[in-house]
């Protein structure tokens, strides 16, 4: 299963993708990339190596195949450490091969247990990659140094083995006194933390029951270095305090907690691993568990003491991502495979005193990345809110939820449920009833349905962006007013090039857009209730045309504020951007005025 992943610790390894030793997870490719500048790939340079043989007529026999011409060459006393062009021996290829056979003979012969090719590959790396214990056993008793870093990160021989799960390579290496806490010079990582992150609970076991340390943390890697591609060796340094987009100082118990290993947590915990330790972005292992969709190590967590309510350094809590993973997004660059319902999960943090008031006041990086930080969470209950999941709300005001808590933004509740800043196709959504109930539930308990936000945007605004004429009427019939204009800033910039204070009508239009790209999505049903409203009450739709038909006012150097009817005609001639026919708002442009206008011409504002 792929998680998203917002905590890096480990790396993909010295991989040796085509000698065996796989990445589990696709975040991990951007190191293999950055070892790919650095140095070939340890088997990628064995196999090129077979395309410029005779450099060594031993080496060059094993690598085909042909013992039977190793051990001529042998018994003629061929030099059975002489290299290949780029310093592979036969040893290397026997290794690589996990020819037992070949190795044996080779040994005899006197082959270096140690030789290094160009890439800095030792025989024993290749049989620790391939998990070989009978290999490794044969290499160690050969003088193989077992703790040796074997790559320039100083990756040792038991990390390697320990990633791929095979438990004997590791029992063998720990007999021949692998240092078992030993950590990697780049990501400070221990083998541990190698075998959980790989899922493989029977070497955990075996490297807990050798010493390894259940508290272990790899290094801290600050937000503005990165890694990866650049190749920057994390710095060592303990922050002092969470860092918002810092990453590392995780745990084994991080780990097995965002791979979703059960039987690695409860081993770490009855080793003595602490639940509640904290990575450099303040994630302990419960929100890490909730964040990647591990609701059952989630649980085992909460069950062994866990702290509900340590939030992370974006002020994010564990319940929080619990009701954001219940709704989550379903973007297409941002796929959500879980499946499994957290409900039984949230009620658990509930009951166990998670507080469903406690103040986050920001908006996923999830969200941020889709176009869309167009909404500010006070809290979980109104992360609920926004999703429109009644069951949820319901669930947080009986463990004494506040619905009136404002976002930073003045954002309500009620705002949240009608629809401001959902996109259709990007946030998952319950059914229309369902939202119509948060709604109604919100106004029965008192939400203001003309509050306006810091942005000047009211819930009957959300709800025309929504498309939902249920909600409309229902909010029209509670006295909102479809004569508000917002503050003209919402849509400034990047989300359009509107700065005309917009009017309810005007979300339905498509106008007050939350879409990426300012897509213009009309809600014809909704424009024709709220017009038809409109005109009862004597409201005149007074945004101008230039803001209506394009979004490229600002191109012409027309203000929309004040364009003249003939500037209005100047810019039809040249508007590039998307167009709503039949929509010209309070600046209507006649006929007669139109021809004059194209006589006369028009000079746009300077």
């Amino acid at each position: 299963m792929r998680r998203p992943i917002e905590s890096a610790g480990l790396r993909v390894g010295q991989a040796l993708a085509c000698g065996g030793l796989q990445s589990a997870n696709q975040a991990w490719r951007a190191e293999a990339r950055r070892s790919l500048k650095a140095a070939p790939l340890l088997c990628c340079a064995v196999i090129a190596s077979s395309l410029l043989l005779g450099a060594s007529e031993v080496a060059d026999a094993v690598a085909r195949g042909d013992i039977d011409a190793a051990r001529a060459l042998i018994a003629k006393k061929a030099d059975v450490n002489a290299a290949q062009v780029d310093g592979t021996t036969a040893l290397h290829w026997a290794a690589q091969n996990d020819d037992l056979e070949t190795a044996d003979l080779l040994i005899k012969a006197g082959a270096k247990a140690m030789a290094a090719n160009q890439a800095g590959a030792t025989p024993l790396q290749l049989a620790a990659v391939n998990g070989s214990a009978k290999m490794i056993e044969k290499l160690a008793a050969a003088g193989a140094d077992v703790n040796a870093p074997l790559t320039r990160s100083g990756d040792t021989a038991l990390m390697i083995a320990s990633r791929t799960g095979k438990v004997e390579a590791v029992r063998v290496l720990l007999d021949r006194g692998a240092q078992v806490n030993a950590k990697e010079n780049w990501g400070g990582t221990t083998a541990l933390m190698w075998a959980v992150s790989e899922r493989h609970p029977e070497v955990a076991k075996l490297l807990i029951e050798h010493g390894a340390d259940p508290n272990a943390k790899s290094n801290f890697v600050p937000a503005a270095s990165g890694r990866g591609f650049e190749g920057t060796t994390p710095t060592a340094k303990n922050p002092g305090k969470p860092e918002e987009f810092a990453s590392g100082l995780l745990t084994p118990l991080m780990f097995a907690a965002r791979e979703g290993d059960l039987e690695s947590a409860r081993l770490l915990v009855a080793a003595g691993a602490d639940p509640s330790a904290v990575g450099a972005d303040g994630k302990d292992a419960l929100s890490l568990a909730i964040f990647n969709g591990s609701y059952d190590v989630a649980s085992f967590l909460v069950d062994n003491h866990a702290k509900v309510n340590q939030a992370d350094a974006q002020r994010f809590t564990p319940l929080f991502w619990a009701v954001d993973r219940r709704n989550m997004e379903t973007a297409p660059n941002f796929p959500w495979m879980v499946t499994a319902d957290p409900m039984p999960l949230i009620k658990k943090l509930l009951d166990a005193g998670a507080d469903p008031n406690a103040i986050i006041n920001n908006t996923p990086r999830a969200r941020m990345r889709e176009g869309s930080p167009r909404i500010v969470f006070a809290t979980a209950f109104m992360r609920a809110a926004f999703a429109g999941d009644i069951e949820l709300v319901k669930l947080l005001l009986a463990h004494g939820a506040n619905p009136h808590i404002l976002s930073k933004d003045r954002e309500s509740s009620l705002e949240a449920a009608a629809g401001t800043a959902l996109i259709n196709g990007y946030n998952r959504q319950r059914s229309p009833d369902e939202r119509l109930a948060v709604v109604k539930l919100m106004v029965e308990m008192g939400e203001d349905v003309n509050w306006a936000d810091s942005y000047g945007i009211t819930p009957l605004m959300g709800a025309a962006n929504l498309g939902d004429a249920a909600i409309v009427q229902y909010l029209i019939d509670k006295g909102a007013d479809l004569g508000a204009y917002d503050l003209g800033k919402k849509n400034d910039g990047a989300f359009g090039s509107s700065i005309e204070p917009l009017m309810p009508i005007d979300y339905a239009i498509g106008v007050g857009t939350f879409v990426p790209n300012n897509a213009v999505i009309p809600h014809p049903d909704v424009i024709e209730l709220m017009s038809k409203k409109m005109k009862e009450l004597g409201i005149q739709h007074t945004t101008s045309e230039c803001t209506l038909r394009g979004f490229t006012c600002a191109g012409a150097n027309v203000d929309p504020k004040t364009a003249t009817p003939a500037e209005i005609v100047k810019i039809r001639k040249i508007q590039t951007g998307y167009q709503v026919d039949g929509i010209t708002g309070g600046l209507s442009v006649k006929e007669g005025e139109k021809d004059s206008a194209e006589k006369d011409g028009a000079k746009p504002n300077k």
